[in-house]
């Protein structure tokens, strides 16, 4: 099936539903490819305020596709959605190439591609701005490999969030560049989690007044009504950051914050050069981390051994 996208696809300009809903939806559908120069606009901004004002947690996505295999999206340009704009569920063999996303930086969780159970996903040469992450990574995906991306503004490159049974393993993200952002490369688990996320590999990644270029946060509380100590019990291990540089917009440029039951294991960081945006040094925290660092690594990180 060959979709070609060349004009314009325009969301109501009105709260259209209250359940959760796809503006447009592949499912079960494989060999499947939309192409264009065209664009999908949500008319996000009635949802926003909505959310604002009336709390209306059932938003539409964009674009979704569900248990597909064979996917190949390029070229299009996607904007203003409600809530995610490119959803990846369920769906094995993913190409994503050539796109763009736009939306407001202070727009709710407008992630611009979401894979959740997903294998075998590539999402490369596209450029993003957003009010949430410019990738989010969920549970039961592997295999991703996410290059030459230029993010921001938005919450960065994302692994997580990852609450109960998840499964993240073997991705890859590299070559791509983060402006304006509140967080660069990240991993972010859910307080009483549970599984796994490893082998994950951030490597030439250069950020530009970034808020905090490099996080690992296993206290992550997306009810944000979780006890400061009920840490996570996601395993995080084999996480690689290496050849990463920039500035950070706040002093501390590099937080670890890991699980005192479930602590980090075998992180390596490689090559790193990060200084806050006005020249000065910048600093590190970094706690329940088994590491090494290689080479030049600033700012210092002092892992457990």
């Amino acid at each position: 099936m060959y979709v070609q996208l060349d004009g314009n696809i325009v969301a109501p300009n009105k709260v259209w539903s209250n359940q959760a809903k796809n503006l447009i939806a592949f499912q079960d559908v494989n060999n499947v490819t939309v192409a264009g120069h065209g664009e999908i606009d949500g008319n996000g901004a009635i949802w926003w305020d909505c959310v604002k004002h009336k709390g209306c947690n059932n938003r539409p996505n964009l674009l979704v596709f569900m248990w597909c295999n064979n996917v190949w999206v390029s070229g299009i340009r996607m904007k203003n959605g409600p809530t995610k704009h490119l959803k990846i569920i369920n769906c094995a063999g993913v190409h994503v190439k050539g796109v763009e996303v736009w939306a407001p930086g202070d727009s709710p969780n407008t992630d611009a591609l979401h894979i959740a159970g997903s294998q075998f996903v590539e999402f490369t040469n596209c450029t993003v701005g957003i009010g949430d992450d410019c990738v989010a990574i969920g549970p039961g995906s592997s295999d991703i490999n996410i290059t030459h991306i230029i993010c921001g503004p938005g919450h960065g490159l994302s692994i997580g969030s990852l609450g109960p049974n998840s499964k993240v393993e073997r991705v890859h993200i590299s070559d791509s560049h983060v402006s304006g952002a509140s967080s660069g490369v990240k991993i972010k688990t859910w307080q009483g989690g549970s599984g796994y996320a490893k082998e994950i590999y951030f490597e030439r990644v250069n950020f530009t007044s970034v808020q905090i270029p490099i996080v690992i946060d296993q206290y992550y509380c997306p009810s944000h009504q979780c006890h400061p100590t009920n840490t996570s019990n996601v395993a995080i291990s084999d996480i690689q950051f290496v050849d990463l540089y920039g500035t950070s917009s706040q002093k501390e440029a590099v937080s670890i914050q890991c699980s005192k039951q479930v602590p980090c294991n075998n992180i390596l960081m490689k090559n790193i050069n990060i200084y806050h945006e006005d020249g000065s040094s910048a600093t590190s925290n970094c706690s329940n981390a088994y590491g090494k660092t290689e080479g030049v690594v600033i700012p210092n990180v002092s892992f457990l051994h």
